[in-house]
Order: C-alpha cells, then structure tokens, then sequence
C-alpha cells in the first residue's frame, strides 16, 4: 500500500508521511496481534466493503484526509518526534536546563501575524535584551542553557520573520559561535550529551544560520 501511495509523484511529502507511519504501526500492530489484513476483513457485509474501498482510495492512496482525521500516529510521525528531540529533547542532561529560559524568550515574539523586515531590528533589540539580562553575570551553565533555549526558539519563530536585512540570522550566527566557545571543561555535562544535542540541532537547522561556522566546528567541540 506504501508502494502504491508513493508511486504516485503528486503527493503532498507531509500527507505521505502521515499515511505511511499509521501504516506502519498499524501493520505492527496487528502483527504483535497475530492478525493480518485478510483476517479483520474475513466476515464484512459487500456492500458496507464496497463503500469503504471508495472512501479509503480518496482518504488513502489520494491523501485527501482533513487534519482533523488524523491519528495519532499520523500527527507523531519521525519525523516531527526527531525534530523535537533536536530542539528540545535532550535538555534534561543540562547542568542548567535551558526550557525556563526558553519560556522566557518565547514571551518576546508576537502570538500571531508576521515581521516584515523593517521590523526586525526592534526585534533583535528585544533579543538582545533578553541575553544581556540572562548573560550578565551567568556562570558557564547558565550560558549554556541561556543560549541552547535561544537557539532552539529562533528556529521555531524563522518562518515568521522576514530577515531580508540578515539581522536575526547574524544574531543566530553569533550566538552559535558563543555557545560552542563557552568553557565546558568544568561543567557536570557529559561532552557526549553536548555533542549529541549540538548534532541534532545542525542536521535541523535549515536556515543557513548555522552553515558559516561548520569548518570550525571540530576544532570547537573538544574543548
């Protein structure tokens, strides 16, 4: 059934996504089970049959389904659960765990519309602000948690910021390089667990905010 989905060029990759990992767990499902497909379908009225195949050609190999009829599976599909994880997922092995401070920064973006680009240096200076406060006189932990949490939520908000002038992306460029600098010698923070969150969030990041400084990275990480 996946062959035959993805066989067909036009699909939506996010609907395809969606349909595929239901199908897939639920075939996992039914497998722990012992049953398969042939067996849930044995004992069903033709009639009530030959409506369904016409529902699930349109909902299934068409992906014509609403949002409002997906599964669970179908909402947490790998990869929203893995870009998750990069942003967030591994801030439980902080020293200092960054989620208050991203919390905090979350507070500093609009809840709705969209920044155009005249407007995105009042928005660094709001940025800005919220390292300078959090950054002033903050140990190493601290600085690592204050900009992993700023480095996570910028990400989430780049949809929403027209950055023609390059300000947020050098900002984000800038604080990249802070991070990777800071002293971890000292911290209660395995480097493996620094190393792994710092991949994830480069293989996710896809607005360039990263690229620039992928040639000093090895030499960075083994402080």
């Amino acid at each position: 059934m996946i062959s035959a989905i993805k066989s067909n060029k036009s699909y939506p990759s996010d609907k395809y996504m969606a349909i595929s990992n239901h199908i897939k767990n639920l075939n996992k499902e039914l497998t722990n089970l012992g049953f398969d497909a042939s067996d849930i379908l044995a004992d069903v009225d033709a009639d009530f049959l030959k409506k369904q195949n016409l529902k699930a050609k349109k909902k299934v190999l068409d992906l014509d389904f609403q949002n409002s009829e997906k599964t669970e599976w179908m909402i947490n599909t790998p990869k929203k659960l893995l870009y998750e994880k990069a942003l967030n997922g591994n801030w439980y092995n902080f020293s200092v765990n960054p989620t208050q401070f991203a919390t905090e920064l979350e507070t500093k973006f609009k809840k709705t519309d969209y920044y155009r680009k005249g407007e995105t240096h009042k928005l660094e200076d709001k940025l800005q602000a919220f390292l300078n406060k959090n950054t002033k006189t903050a140990n190493n932990a601290k600085l690592i948690a204050v900009y992993r949490a700023f480095l996570s939520v910028v990400i989430t908000k780049m949809d929403m910021i027209d950055d023609s002038y390059g300000v947020i992306g050098s900002m984000y460029q800038e604080v990249f390089e802070l991070y990777l600098n800071i002293d971890r010698q000292e911290l209660n923070m395995p480097p493996d667990v620094f190393l792994l969150d710092i991949l994830e969030l480069i293989i996710w990041e896809d607005y360039g905010g990263i690229d620039v400084y992928e040639t000093i990275f090895s030499k960075i990480i083994t402080k």
